[in-house]
């Protein structure tokens, strides 16, 4: 959401990753991307992931407005550590779910997660039944079952796209 973090996103996981460009012509590419990428970012009102401790709860409270406000959030967790997305599913980062404790704290309701399989080749989305975590059982627990019932929904919307 800054253009010295768009850029050289830009550059890392899509230009050297992906179009294998290498400098200077990656560097002069991102800029060019980073020109149109961050006002549409900006646009669609995107919130960004911070990483470092001290700036996560902003990308909590930004979520968490967001959802009081009755709009959707869209969250790709995945952690990018492989080169081709449609060989299988990365893990996840976990913190996204801890967004359900927040939620529940306050509105007293439960926060729903639903899997969604997007695979690039075989040309399709697919959304799954929901999930949310018990308020009566523990965190930990929940955070984990979560965790486990997303990967593995979306593993099998994604085989049975391929099949």
């Amino acid at each position: 959401m800054t253009k010295k973090y768009c850029r050289e996103h830009i550059e890392k996981d899509f230009i050297l990753k992906e179009l294998k460009l290498r400098s200077p012509l990656s560097k002069i590419l991102s800029l060019m991307i980073e020109q149109i990428c961050l006002p549409l970012m900006n646009y669609l009102k995107v919130i960004p992931v911070f990483r470092r401790k001290n700036q996560i709860r902003k990308t909590v409270r930004l979520s968490l407005e967001y959802l009081e406000q009755g709009k959707i959030l869209l969250i790709f967790p995945e952690k990018n550590e492989q080169e081709n997305c449609d060989e299988q599913i990365n893990p996840f980062y976990s913190g996204f779910i801890n967004l359900a404790r927040s939620y529940y704290r306050l509105k007293k309701r439960s926060l729903k997660f639903y899997p969604v399989a997007v695979h690039k080749s075989q040309r399709f989305i697919k959304i799954g039944n929901p999930t949310s975590a018990d308020p009566e059982k523990h965190f930990k627990y929940e955070k984990q079952r979560i965790l486990d019932y997303l990967h593995k929904q979306i593993a099998i919307m994604y085989k049975s796209g391929t099949e």
